[in-house]
C-alpha cells in the first residue's frame, strides 16, 4: 500500500509589540512624505494685502512722488529758494558747482561751502540728481547766475565765427602761412598737440599749438610754440597775426 506523508507547516510567528509599532511608523512617515510631496506641487496661494499695508504702500508712494515733483522744480530755481524749499521737505542733499579736486568732484552738505550765504540769490540751482548714493536723496549742481550768462555768451560767440570759419580751415591757413615764413620747414601739430583754440570774438580765432622748424642748413628745431589769430571765412582765411617762440 502506498505510504501519505503529511507536510508540517510551521506554526505561524506572531508579531510581537517591537515588530508592531515598527511597521505602523513606517507606514506614518511613507504617509508623511506622500502629504508632502502633494502640498508642494499645490500652487501657493498668494496673500491679499490687508487694507492698511494698501493705505501704507499708497501713502510711501504719494510722498515719493511728491518728493520727487519737489526735486525736478528746483531746477533754474535760485539757490536760496531751493534751500529753502529742501529744509523744509526734509529732504538729505549734496551740493556741488562743478569743481573738482584732485580729478573728483568736490561735493558739500552746507551749500555755503561754494558762496557767502547773502550771494545765495545770485546762485542758480543748474541740475539735480535723484537718488544719489550716500543716504542722500539727491545731488544739486549750483553756478553764478553771471557764470552762466558768461558761458551763454561765449557758446554764442562760437556759434557764429564757427558758420563764418571752421576752426580746421584756420589751422590750415596758420600751416600754409607758416610754410611759406619757415620754408626748409614747418610742421604744426594742432591735431595732435593743440594747445588752445578760443573764439576772440565772433569774426576772430586765438589759436595755439606745438611746432617744429627747420632752418637753412637743415638743422630742426622740434616742440616751439606757435600763436596765431586767423579771421575772414573758411573760403578765404587770413591769417592777422603769427608768432613762433
Amino acid at each position: 500500500m502506498p505510504q501519505h506523508y503529511s507536510r508540517k507547516t510551521a506554526p505561524k510567528k506572531k508579531l510581537g509589540k517591537k515588530e508592531i509599532l515598527a511597521i505602523i511608523l513606517v507606514i506614518l512617515i511613507i504617509s508623511g512624505i506622500g502629504n508632502a510631496m502633494s502640498k508642494s506641487k499645490q500652487p501657493e496661494t498668494p496673500k491679499k494685502e490687508s487694507q492698511e499695508q494698501k493705505t501704507s504702500k499708497k501713502k510711501s508712494d504719494k510722498k515719493k512722488n511728491a518728493k520727487e515733483d519737489l526735486l525736478d522744480g528746483l531746477v533754474d530755481k535760485p539757490l536760496d529758494e531751493a534751500i529753502a524749499s529742501i529744509n523744509d521737505a526734509g529732504l538729505k542733499v549734496t551740493y556741488n558747482n562743478g569743481t573738482k579736486s584732485n580729478g573728483a568732484l568736490f561735493e558739500s552738505d552746507d551749500p555755503y561751502s561754494f558762496t557767502l550765504k547773502e550771494n545765495a540769490k545770485n546762485m542758480v540751482v543748474t541740475k539735480v540728481e535723484k537718488d544719489s548714493a550716500g543716504g542722500h536723496d539727491a545731488k544739486i549742481t549750483i553756478q553764478d547766475k553771471a557764470g552762466i550768462e558768461r558761458e551763454k555768451q561765449a557758446k554764442a560767440t562760437r556759434d557764429a565765427l564757427e558758420k563764418k570759419l571752421d576752426k580746421t580751415d584756420a589751422w590750415i591757413a596758420v600751416k600754409t602761412y607758416g610754410e611759406k615764413q619757415y620754408p626748409y620747414g614747418f610742421k604744426v601739430h594742432y591735431m595732435l598737440n593743440e594747445l588752445s583754440a578760443e573764439p576772440l570774438d565772433e569774426n576772430t580765432w586765438g589759436l595755439k599749438s606745438t611746432c617744429d622748424i627747420t632752418n637753412g642748413y637743415g638743422a630742426e628745431t622740434k616742440g616751439k610754440t606757435i600763436e596765431a589769430k586767423v579771421t575772414g571765412t573758411s573760403d578765404a582765411p587770413q591769417v592777422i597775426e603769427f608768432n613762433v617762440y
